[in-house]
């Protein structure tokens, strides 16, 4: 149900050479976030209140950020003959 972040996901590949400190924030507020899921989940079976006040703030602007990065730099992308290159036929 919630991110797992797994090593092998490309988008965790992505997070961890960029900005490995950021990928494990995220990952400490998205376990707070799965704590506080099964909490409401808990009280509202027993019809307790539920709150925000534990809910961790997810700044996910960091992501955005980088997929435009990424953008940036396969646009860039140029073939310095400026036209493609064949493999030659075998």
């Amino acid at each position: 149900m919630y991110p797992q972040f797994l090593t092998m996901d490309a988008g965790v590949r992505v997070l961890n050479d960029d900005d490995p400190i950021y990928l494990a924030q995220l990952k400490v507020h998205f376990a707070t976030l799965a704590e506080v899921l099964d909490d409401w989940t808990s009280k509202l079976g027993k019809l307790q209140e539920v709150t925000c006040d534990s809910v961790p703030p997810v700044d996910l602007k960091k992501i955005d950020n980088i997929i435009d990065e990424k953008k940036t730099e396969e646009s860039n992308l140029v073939d310095s003959l400026g036209r493609s290159r064949r493999l030659p036929h075998s």
